[in-house]
């Protein structure tokens, strides 16, 4: 390796800080994914790698997730899109540059192996320049020189100082860009030598190690506390009725979260047995029994749905009151990919890979969704609407702002974009409305 390896990861560490730097909105992180796209395929050319059309997916899940900001001006959406795009975009970097077949080995090779992480850091010792004593010796002298007549400086122009304090921030915004420039190096340079050393990484279909004819009577004993507990919910909350002493709107809250982590526990206890009785003696039982679980998982989010939306009926639609019903979306999907790959016999990698392409694209999805366009028209059909509430969105409710000048007004003056870096398609919509309007 020469030393152009280190400078090539530095360099790139570099302009990923430079194109993030206070970047909220989505022209950094689009820009972001297409630049990782373009250095990837070019680097899986130069090492003359077969390209593969099952990393595409992943591209697209990073492409969607760095547009969501871009189209939204929620405050959720720029919370959570920004740090799963970049998630997405290293994953679809590494299994594009490492890998022939990501898909099979999405859920058994390790980004950031412990051999590829010490080949990086001995790379990076290895490549530092060496200085001469008079240099370290004029560089030790030099520090107190630029201190003294920086602060000089700092006293005698308010526009230098500006110009500091606005570029380097506090000492602890300084320190967590270094460390942010250190990180995007070492992944870099990690992808580039997993990529070198370790492309031939197979990933062989293992059989399951586990007792299945155990799994299968400890799930037939869950399946029957679930047939109870549905035919518990069906006198109540299918009937439209509520146990004593309890409104109905109250009994259609209580529970809802347990039951949508039930649900989530027995997605994951579906997937850790698949994998432990898979093509293993008397396998075919714990199979029938992780199929007859989720299909009575199934009445758990029927149960779920049915108390949200009587819930919502009574009280509106929220923000959060949208996202769990959008994830009882995701789960009812989730569930049946389970039932279809375990009716198929797919392997166990092939289904936690596919649950994972299921998770991102969702995510995707949802933060593609104008959310909160849907919470205000849902309100606004009601008799009694929450003005305060509304007024407290941000400018994605604009499309059904059917002529209300003055909520318009308000969600424009919410957390509006300081500079063109946070541009939301969103806000400069609503803006053109509200000019259309005057």
């Amino acid at each position: 390796m020469s030393r152009w390896f280190l400078v090539s990861c530095l360099s790139l560490a570099s302009l990923v800080e430079a194109v993030l730097w206070g970047v909220r909105s989505g022209p950094g992180w689009l820009l972001l994914v297409a630049l990782g796209f373009f250095l990837s395929h070019f680097l899986r050319w130069r090492l003359e790698r077969p390209g593969n059309a099952w990393s595409n997916w992943l591209w697209l899940g990073a492409a969607g997730l760095g547009a969501a900001p871009f189209l939204y001006h929620a405050e959720l959406v720029h919370w959570l899109a920004p740090p799963l795009c970049f998630t997405t975009l290293i994953l679809a970097c590494f299994y594009t540059v490492a890998l022939a077949r990501p898909m099979e080995a999405l859920t058994t090779t390790s980004l950031c192996s412990r051999g590829s992480a010490g080949q990086a850091a001995h790379m990076a010792t290895s490549q530092f320049p060496r200085f001469s004593p008079s240099t370290l010796k004029g560089l030790g002298m030099a520090l107190p020189l630029l201190m003294l007549f920086g602060l000089l400086f700092l006293q005698a122009d308010p526009g230098f100082q500006g110009f500091l304090t606005g570029w380097l921030g506090d000492w602890r915004f300084a320190l967590t860009r270094l460390l942010r420039w250190a990180l995007w190096a070492w992944l870099a340079g990690t992808i580039w030598l997993e990529a070198r050393f370790d492309a031939n990484i197979s990933s062989p279909q293992r059989d399951g190690t586990g007792d299945a004819a155990s799994w299968t009577v400890a799930l037939q004993a869950t399946n029957l506390l679930f047939l109870t507990f549905l035919g518990c919910q069906a006198r109540y909350l299918f009937a439209g009725l509520a146990p004593a002493g309890m409104t109905l709107a109250g009994y259609a809250r209580h529970g809802f979260f347990e039951l949508c982590l039930a649900t989530l526990l027995v997605v994951a206890l579906v997937v850790w047995v698949h994998g432990a009785t898979y093509r293993t003696e008397n396998g075919r039982g714990a199979v029938l029994a992780s199929q007859g679980l989720l299909l009575l998982t199934f009445g758990l989010v029927a149960s779920s749905t049915q108390r949200m939306i009587l819930y919502v009926q009574h009280f509106g639609l929220t923000l959060t009151r949208a996202y769990v019903l959008a994830t009882l979306v995701g789960i009812v999907a989730t569930l049946v990919l389970c039932c279809w790959a375990l009716a198929q016999g797919r392997s166990p990698q092939w289904l936690r890979a596919r649950l994972f392409l299921l998770g991102m694209f969702s995510l995707a999805g949802v933060g593609l969704t104008n959310v909160e366009a849907w919470v205000a028209r849902t309100n606004l059909a009601r008799k009694e609407v929450d003005m305060a509430y509304l007024r407290g969105l941000s400018s994605d409710i604009a499309p059904v702002l059917n002529g209300q000048k003055e909520l318009l007004a308000a969600v424009l003056t919410h957390n509006p974009p300081r500079d063109w870096r946070e541009f939301t398609w969103s806000y400069y919509s609503a803006q053109q409305r509200k000019q259309a309007d005057l």
